[in-house]
């Protein structure tokens, strides 16, 4: 699978947005034009490798988990994601986990 960066979608921004809030995450005013994001080979579950523009070819390193969400998704299943932060605070992953490692079905809506 042929796995690109691309520009954030607006529920992905919103997701986010909304994880970093929860998790009273101070970023700068205006992260998202920044962001690109790139699918994870997870078997569809919806997991993205985020990085910003300018440092796209640096080796980075899990940091923390900012917050969480649990839901359930179409299927009744549920779905928790964590948005994580890279060792030096960065935007690093934002990380959905179905609990059967089946596809996603719905995106939760924020």
């Amino acid at each position: 699978m042929d796995l690109q960066n691309r520009k954030p979608k607006e529920k992905e921004i919103r997701l986010i947005d909304f994880l970093m809030k929860k998790g009273s995450l101070i970023y700068k005013v205006d992260w998202e034009k920044y962001l690109l994001v790139t699918p994870m080979d997870d078997g569809g579950m919806g997991s993205l490798i985020l990085t910003e523009e300018n440092s796209l070819n640096r080796q980075r390193f899990y940091g923390r988990t900012v917050s969480e969400l649990e839901y359930k998704d179409a299927d009744n299943v549920t779905v928790i994601i964590s948005l994580n932060i890279d060792d030096k605070g960065k935007l690093y992953e934002l990380d959905f986990w179905k609990v059967d490692f089946s596809p996603l079905i719905e995106f939760p809506k924020i």
